[in-house]
């Protein structure tokens, strides 16, 4: 847990963490922690939010009570275990009187919002919009992250499917991961602009037009990020018909070899047949060097058929 105070109109990070009633504060903490609990609870903060915060199927979402508001979000990481797999945990972004507090789930996910929060802000003059428009634009940015990540996977896939270095079913498998972790990214990413925009409209008029730069960049970075995730979802789509296009053209080179090599085989059973025919009236079967003429004929016949193939790239 870590408590930030403005001091003098900077903010400072406080080396014992203490909550001060009339001071302005950034908490940064997770949600096992029994000082931000109990702070939370004496506020009356409802507890339906505890759960919300804590679920992994709660949707990115803007909430406006009487003693606050309440903005949880999506921190994402491209997760090296899995293909194509991300890492998602709930951000609360709360903003109760003179205090605002980011609660995560997970310690590893409060150290590294804090460190780049602290590393934009330590000492510089602030207010409580700005401070959260850091965290909603590292959240951003962290997303960004997992996204350009998520592009440079699929174009490494892509240059496996060309090279065809992947076996064809581990390929449809991770094609069917990416797209199934596009799928929710896309989910989420919607369901963000709307919160963000009912956040937006929940600001009056003032802080609007203070921040009407940041909220501005904020909602392009979320616009784009939806249209990335549509881009990289049809991206998707096209390897997948790459792959079955690629699949489809061994099978017809395969069977096209397999007719070339039954063409080669047709005039010499032709041969074959007339010359085991049983008829006692067969001129050619009492020639000195019939059989040597017809096993010549039927050699060059075959040599003859197996180049003009191979000319015409059947073989």
């Amino acid at each position: 847990m870590v408590i930030y105070e403005e001091i003098n109109g900077a903010l400072v990070k406080l080396d014992e963490n203490q909550l001060k009633e009339d001071s302005h504060q950034v908490i940064i903490s997770t949600l096992n922690k029994p000082l931000l609990v109990n702070w939370l609870k004496n506020e009356e903060f409802p507890e339906p939010f505890f759960e919300d915060i804590a679920s992994f199927e709660q949707t990115p979402s803007f909430e406006d009570f009487s003693e606050g508001t309440v903005l949880i979000l999506k921190y994402l990481k491209l997760e090296k275990e899995e293909f194509m797999d991300f890492y998602e945990e709930n951000v609360a972004l709360i903003n109760l009187g003179n205090k605002l507090a980011i609660v995560c789930k997970d310690e590893m996910t409060a150290f590294d919002i804090e460190m780049k929060f602290d590393k934009r802000m330590r000492g510089k003059k602030t207010n409580s919009y700005f401070e959260l428009y850091t965290f909603l634009d590292i959240l951003t940015d962290q997303q960004i992250q997992a996204l350009d990540g998520a592009n440079i996977i699929l174009e490494a896939l892509e240059e496996d499917i060309l090279s065809e270095s992947v076996e064809r079913r581990e390929t449809l498998k991770n094609l069917y991961y990416a797209r199934r972790s596009l799928n929710r990214l896309s989910h989420i990413f919607v369901n963000e602009s709307v919160a963000l925009s009912r956040f937006f409209t929940s600001v009056n008029t003032s802080v609007k037009k203070k921040f009407r730069f940041e909220f501005l960049d904020l909602k392009e970075h979320k616009q784009s990020l939806v249209a990335e995730c549509k881009s990289l979802q049809d991206k998707t789509v096209s390897l997948l018909n790459l792959q079955l296009g690629l699949t489809d053209n061994k099978a017809n080179e395969a069977m096209q070899k397999l007719a070339g090599i039954s063409l080669i085989f047709i005039p010499l059973t032709f041969f074959t047949s007339i010359f085991s025919m049983n008829f006692e009236n067969m001129p050619e079967l009492k020639t000195e060097h019939g059989y040597h003429v017809v096993l010549v004929i039927t050699i060059a016949t075959g040599v003859a058929i197996y180049f003009w193939l191979k000319k015409r790239k059947f073989l």
